[in-house]
């Protein structure tokens, strides 16, 4: 079985060789727990944001950059393929339950949720097992990781702190941006299973997604991020199932089927008490769903992309 975790540190160890051309910051706690800042005081990079991105997806899926045309702005946009989308969007970069142990933290969504103990919903759902002896954990974070919180990450993956690798990016920063641009599959794969789709099915997967213009604001930058894969996200999956499986729920796919559409994401979270696990799951979704049923060779499809909605979020044009 793949190990998510041990693919992830290849990537890791690329970033670690490359830190100063990635404009990325390496450091080591004293618990031996690496540490690498990709956006809180580092500045980042494209590559950077490339990286990190597959990371989250436990090497399972490729990022490539394109451009996003919005009125007069064009703005580069996130193209992920993935061979795997059940390791890369269910097993490593869906987001783990709340961890026990504090009230608010940052959600954990990358490899190391494979190696919780006892076993997020997720993998217990999935049926795997990640034998890693090493836990790669990246946190979309403005808070400085210290000793206390690396020895928790780690005591909850039952290793030793020296082979945890934690990445963090904050909200306002670019590699954050991409990363999230990056995760249409991811909340598909979640959509597909709330709606009771087998998906182990789901061979391949498609998906691309606009980069929001930066805000130093981390408020404003989190709910531009989050509305460029709700309101300008689009994934194409091929799988294998029923026609009329797919036909029954692809209405409900969307992010337009949500009672929560044409909110900015922002309005939603303040609504919300700032809190995603508040927040009900069927708004992360995707703007644009299509899927091609191997089993049939139909296509089907359902959602638009909404760029009034990309105007008010990006660009504050109502």
């Amino acid at each position: 079985m793949i190990s998510v975790n041990r693919e992830a540190k290849k990537i890791v160890d690329k970033i670690i060789e490359q830190a100063e051309q990635l404009n990325v910051i390496v450091s080591t706690l004293k618990n031996g727990t690496t540490v690498i800042d990709m956006g809180q005081k580092a500045k980042g990079s494209w590559l950077a944001g490339k990286y990190y991105a597959e990371i989250t997806m436990g090497g399972m899926g490729e990022v490539t950059f394109d451009s996003f045309q919005l009125d007069e702005y064009t703005l580069p946009s996130v193209k992920v393929t993935s061979a795997n989308p059940f390791l890369a969007g269910w097993v490593s970069q869906k987001h783990a339950d709340p961890l026990p142990g504090a009230e608010h933290q940052p959600i954990l969504a990358g490899p190391a949720k494979a190696l919780l103990k006892p076993p997020d919903a997720s993998i217990v759902y999935a049926n795997y097992h990640d034998d890693s002896d090493v836990a790669v954990a990246p946190f979309q974070t403005s808070a400085p990781i210290t000793e206390d919180f690396a020895n928790w990450v780690a005591d909850a993956c039952q290793l030793n702190p020296k082979n945890l690798y934690i990445l963090v990016a904050p909200s306002n920063s670019l590699v954050c941006a991409i990363q999230v641009a990056a995760r249409p599959i991811d909340n598909l794969m979640h959509r597909l299973h709330e709606e009771g789709i087998d998906i182990h099915k789901v061979r391949y997967a498609f998906s691309s997604s606009p980069v929001p213009p930066l805000a130093e604001d981390a408020l404003e930058a989190m709910g531009r991020i989050n509305d460029s894969m709700l309101y300008g996200g689009q994934v194409l999956i091929y799988l294998e199932g029923h026609d009329a499986d797919i036909q029954r729920i692809l209405p409900n796919l969307p992010t337009r089927s949500s009672n929560q559409y044409g909110k900015t994401f922002r309005q939603i979270f303040v609504e919300h008490d700032m809190d995603f696990h508040k927040i009900d799951l069927r708004i992360h979704s995707v703007a644009l769903v299509q899927i091609n049923n191997i089993s049939s060779g139909n296509c089907f499809s359902a959602g638009a992309i909404d760029r009034d909605m990309l105007r008010k979020s990006f660009l504050g044009r109502d």
